[in-house]
């Protein structure tokens, strides 16, 4: 039964990811098909070329399912992942809330909610919850570690594109799709790696606490 589940996680993080790719590269993929003067035979297989990476994605983290070795980037990835994205965090909700009045009291709230998430992962590695409680506990973690994640990719993409930025409702929607693959779904999809995840998201939410608080 658990290794069903797992084959259904990898089969929904495999999709996620192939998704996540489509719809963040359809914007730089079309707007170079545009100014290219590309034909619609052309525009049709830079789609279909598209489409066939997605594929690939699938096809390849099928093939490793079978051999836990095959999927180390993956867990490296979402290991890197989980260092950034609270500091992440953090930067995007100081660069909404900065110019209003409050900020100072909101900062020391993520710090406290920062530093109270790594505290609750510490005593979920030291076996302290079970059930639902440890479920609510990985699952708020590794949702608000998304968030982080998505905002680390639309930076990425707009530092390497910035004249895509007009466009950003597909380049949002991608950095979701791939923030949820690596950071909500890989852990379920991946167990043999929980250390990994925990040990990772307890530095991560320390950083992201020292972060905001050596913000000035």
């Amino acid at each position: 039964m658990a290794s069903h589940l797992e084959a259904s996680y990898v089969a929904l993080f495999a999709g996620l990811l192939g998704a996540g790719a489509v719809v963040a590269l359809s914007v730089p993929a079309l707007r170079y098909a545009h100014d290219a003067a590309v034909s619609r035979r052309g525009l049709v297989a830079l789609v279909l070329a598209t489409l066939l990476v997605a594929l690939a994605a699938v096809a390849l983290l099928g093939i490793a399912a079978a051999d836990p070795s095959v999927v180390l980037p993956v867990v490296a990835v979402t290991a890197g992942l989980r260092l950034a994205s609270p500091a992440l965090l953090y930067w995007r909700v100081r660069e909404a809330s900065e110019a209003r009045r409050g900020w100072s009291g909101v900062r020391v709230l993520l710090v406290v909610a920062f530093l109270g998430i790594a505290g609750l992962l510490v005593a979920e590695r030291s076996g302290a919850f079970a059930g639902a409680m440890s479920l609510a506990v990985l699952g708020s973690d590794r949702l608000l570690m998304a968030l982080g994640a998505s905002v680390l990719f639309v930076r990425f993409a707009f530092r390497a594109r910035p004249r895509d930025a007009t466009e950003w409702r597909p380049i949002w929607i991608g950095a979701i799709l791939l923030g949820v693959a690596f950071l909500l779904v890989a852990p379920y999809a991946f167990p043999g790696f929980a250390d990994v995840y925990l040990v990772s998201g307890i530095i991560g939410w320390a950083v992201g606490a020292t972060v905001a608080v050596l913000d000035r």
